[in-house]
């Protein structure tokens, strides 16, 4: 046989993989496009096709390390769309307000995660 037969079991291997990476991109590009119909960011359609393939949830079984990758991706597209929608004018303007709240809104977090902890 030539050489290409040798790469054909790796593509088998992988292919599932790739075709169910696909199919979670296409649910949330069709999420993200749902809730933008519906007056909500698309963020919101992409975190809950998010929480539905989570490890935590019944009935979906996925590969860790395959949601893992697929988790930085996200994290990644989900910067990029904040990026996106944040206008830079806008926090300019606000800049004074948002150095005071800021730092606020991070201690009260702590406190309340470091209580939460804590009960």
């Amino acid at each position: 046989m030539g050489r290409g037969a040798s790469i054909l079991p790796a593509v088998d291997h992988t292919a599932p993989a790739i075709l169910e990476l696909g199919l979670l991109l296409l649910l949330a590009a069709l999420a993200g496009k749902a809730a933008r119909s519906i007056g909500l960011p698309a963020v919101i359609g992409y975190l809950l096709v998010g929480v539905l393939v989570s490890p935590f949830t019944p009935g979906y079984v996925a590969n860790r390390d395959q949601l893992s990758i697929l988790a930085d991706v996200g994290v990644v597209l989900l910067l990029f769309e904040v990026g996106i929608e944040i206008n830079p004018l806008r926090l300019a303007r606000e800049g004074r307000r948002l150095l005071l709240l800021a730092p606020l809104q991070v201690a009260v977090t702590w406190i309340l995660s470091a209580a939460a902890c804590v009960a």
